[in-house]
Order: structure tokens, then C-alpha cells, then sequence
């Protein structure tokens, strides 16, 4: 396991927010009439191997539809979906009145190419 000393930490943590406001995320804000200057969390945990990794939106980030759940992933790390890289596999689940999930439709995604974590075992 890796240990990272605070300041690195704290300058990670500060370019993850200064990212909401680079050209790229400004303009597709702009496009679906999203705030600009949204709230923003960001979680530290340890990295880990993974066979597959995604992003979840339990609201849709474009309608703000609460019913409407997405969920995008590819092979291996994450960092390919969260940068737009890949073309992920994606899956549409909706709330229904009862609160029960459906799945509404699943697109498989080309995933032309994964990042591995260096050094990881996956059996």
C-alpha cells in the first residue's frame, strides 16, 4: 500500500475541484444548463485491482430526472469512463412509483482500452 503525505493529498484534492472548471467541463455545463459553479465532493480511498469499474448517477446529471438511474463502466480502472476516453458499456435503470428498479436499457460500449492498475494481480 502506498502512503501520500498531507500536502499531496490536499493539492490532489484541489486539482479534482479546479477540474469542474476547465474548458471542457464548462462547456458541456453550459450546453445542458447546468450551474457552473456546482458543489462538489470528492472521496479519498485506496485503490484496489478490479476486473471492471464505472460511475454511478443515482439523479440524471442532464434532466436532474430522480427516477432515472446511470450507470457506465469499462474493464479495469475507472479513470477511461470518468475521462471520456472509452465508449463504456451503459445501463438505464428507473425508479418506479413503488420504489422498485427496472432496468430500462443496457448499451455495450466498444471499451477499445483499459488502464491497469501497475503492479496488480487480478486471478
Amino acid at each position: 500500500m502506498m502512503h501520500f503525505c498531507t500536502t499531496q493529498i490536499f493539492t490532489a484534492v484541489k486539482k479534482c475541484w479546479a477540474s469542474q472548471f476547465g474548458h471542457i467541463a464548462v462547456e458541456y455545463k453550459k450546453r445542458y444548463g447546468q450551474v457552473l459553479n456546482s458543489p462538489m465532493a470528492v472521496v479519498i480511498q485506496e485503490m484496489v485491482a478490479c476486473e471492471v469499474s464505472g460511475v454511478m448517477f443515482t439523479c440524471d446529471p442532464v434532466t436532474n430526472n430522480p427516477s432515472v438511474i446511470t450507470i457506465t463502466a469499462n474493464y479495469r480502472l475507472g479513470e477511461t469512463v470518468v475521462s471520456g476516453s472509452v465508449e463504456p458499456d451503459t445501463f438505464v435503470l428507473r425508479r418506479k412509483d413503488d420504489q422498485k428498479v427496472e432496468l430500462e436499457s443496457v448499451t455495450v460500449g466498444s471499451k477499445e482500452q483499459r488502464i491497469i492498475m501497475q503492479g496488480a494481480f487480478i486471478s
